[in-house]
């Protein structure tokens, strides 16, 4: 699975961190809907049976748009773990050069389903593809 095979249900919103100036950064600009959202880096590298560039997938309640309660706002203060783990590895991967790690998010869900429900079938489809989860997905 690669993130062009989903660009129909999915926006592209440029870089996610790059220097703290990324999406993240402007948390405010994006609306608090539930979201889907991927970490995607410009390369597609091996990953389990088949080759990805998607690194992380994950959902969110609100993706932007309300302080100190949204996804974007957690990832731009590092507010759990989960984030300050998300941040570095972004971090580390645009500090070796080349295109900065973007994010991809969608607000409508097909067939009726919801933030949790696609998120879940996108994770079990990965999986299916690759015999594993994304890079920066733990263990469900």
């Amino acid at each position: 699975m690669k993130v062009d095979d989903l660009s129909e249900v999915f926006v592209n919103s440029g870089p996610f961190w790059q220097g703290g100036r990324g999406v993240c950064s402007r948390w405010k600009n994006y609306p608090p809907k539930p979201a889907v959202y991927l970490l995607v880096v410009s390369d597609p590298f091996g990953w389990g049976d088949e080759e990805t560039d998607i690194i992380y997938i994950g959902c969110t309640k609100h993706l932007g748009g309300i302080d100190s309660n949204c996804r974007l706002w957690d990832y731009h203060t590092r507010a759990t773990q989960h984030e300050i783990e998300i941040v570095a590895h972004v971090v580390a991967l645009d500090a070796k050069g080349g295109d900065p790690v973007k994010i991809y998010w969608c607000y409508e869900f097909p067939e009726g389903r919801t933030h949790l429900s696609s998120e879940k079938l996108l994770l079990t489809h990965f999986k299916q593809d690759h015999g594993r989860l994304p890079k920066l997905n733990k263990k469900r």
